[in-house]
């Protein structure tokens, strides 16, 4: 029976497409020095902030320490809303590597199940596991459904093994910069 090989087809179409996205926003963001300078930069902040954070909370009273951690805060949100940008288009090339990854299987594999389960799925995943697939029997599994479980999966570890994207510390005060600029807005 040739399922686990079309199931296994439909895996490694994915880890190629996820393989091909990393590779071209590494091409297009991250290889650019000032794309990184600012990731250094807002990592050097956020270190400093949380250090600025420290000293306030040992010593509340201080003003020169509560200015210092406002300018902090206020060179931060300057430097995330740089990256916001690029982590904008960035999203924008994942949204459509997994369309057009998406496409790729779909027309590779219209119609045919690429694997069987053993139980029949909740009536909410039906709709994913049994996507484009003829017939009643839910125990089948298409194409669609490897490939938007594992795409995003070997995104992520291919990120984290190359060492593209932001790190933590980054990633913490992109989102918390946003969040402050859009309660004072």
């Amino acid at each position: 029976m040739a399922v686990p090989w079309l199931a296994l087809q439909a895996v490694a179409i994915s880890a190629v497409v996820a393989c091909a996205f990393e590779a071209l926003v590494w091409l297009l963001f991250y290889r650019n020095t000032g794309y990184g300078r600012d990731l250094e930069q807002l990592d050097r902040l956020g270190k400093r902030l949380d250090a600025a954070v420290a000293e306030l909370a040992a010593d509340p009273n201080n003003n020169s320490k509560k200015k210092t951690q406002q300018r902090l805060e206020r060179e931060l949100r300057a430097f995330s809303l740089t990256l916001q940008g690029n982590k904008f288009k960035i999203g924008l090339l994942t949204a459509a590597s997994m369309i057009g990854g998406m496409w790729l299987i779909n027309k590779r594999f219209r119609g045919t199940p690429v694997a069987k389960m053993p139980f029949a799925p909740p009536g909410f995943f039906t709709g994913l596991t049994h996507m484009g697939l003829p017939g009643d029997d839910m125990t089948d599994v298409s194409a669609a459904f490897f490939y938007a479980t594992t795409g995003p999966w070997f995104r992520a570890n291919l990120s984290k093994l190359t060492g593209t994207g932001p790190s933590r510390t980054a990633t913490k005060y992109l989102n918390t910069a946003l969040a402050v600029d859009k309660k004072s807005a």
